[in-house]
């Protein structure tokens, strides 16, 4: 009897220094590629659900800037176009991080979530220049610090979304950008609807594979003068 529990603990030991030298694969290493891409198609489903939803909050936002009386009742308006923006993309985000990444897939989404917290950065950031602007001299500083913002997103939206193609393959389309229109504040010119995603992702039948990496411009139609 005593012979045996030592042959059964020398085997017990065998096998757990066994799964100290060779640990089994995690959950993430296992993670089925193909149920991961599933899932980050849902999220550009998301992302176009979201762009969409953007059509009524643009009217929105024009009906309370033209109501609007006071310096407040504009920017408050202007600060929950942009906070409504934003909350809708962390909760993607969120969504995003918490998925089970495959090993091989590690890599693209990293780069995916850094994307994705420099475009939150930026729309933060203009949402603060927002909340501390307490006059109608503060509010036009802020609106006109948007050209730049809005290059800046463009460029980060166009990165994540290239990303996520690439981790979703087949599953992950999206739709042709809405178009956005203007919206101003009395006295300033630039627009202060957030930014539209751009369609960053070429298309070998709408952009010829030339040019700069972040070249957004449409081709000339067929036919047409350079």
């Amino acid at each position: 009897m005593t012979a045996l529990a030592a042959v059964v603990a020398i085997a017990t030991g065998m096998f757990q220094l066994r799964d100290e030298i060779f640990p089994k694969d995690t959950g993430t290493a296992q993670a089925s590629v193909t149920a991961y891409q599933a899932k980050v198609g849902a999220i550009c489903a998301g992302v176009n659900h979201a762009n969409t939803a953007r059509v009524a909050d643009i009217e929105l936002l024009r009906t309370r800037l033209a109501a609007a009386k006071t310096v407040d009742a504009q920017r408050n308006a202007v600060l929950d176009s942009w906070t409504q923006v934003s909350d809708a993309s962390q909760n993607l985000q969120a969504e995003f991080n918490g998925l089970n990444v495959p090993t091989t897939l590690a890599t693209e989404s990293r780069a995916t979530t850094h994307q994705w917290n420099l475009i939150e950065r930026q729309q933060r950031g203009f949402i603060r220049r927002l909340e501390a602007a307490s006059d109608g001299k503060g509010l036009n500083a802020a609106v006109r610090t948007l050209p730049a913002t809005d290059e800046s997103l463009a460029t980060e939206i166009e990165a994540r979304d290239a990303d996520l193609i690439k981790l979703g393959g087949s599953h992950c389309a999206f739709n042709d950008p809405i178009p956005t229109p203007t919206v101003t504040l009395p006295g300033v010119k630039h627009s202060v609807v957030p930014p539209n995603r751009v369609l960053l992702v070429p298309r070998p039948e709408v952009r010829p594979p030339v040019g700069p990496p972040h070249d957004r411009h449409p081709p000339e139609p067929n036919g047409s003068a350079p």
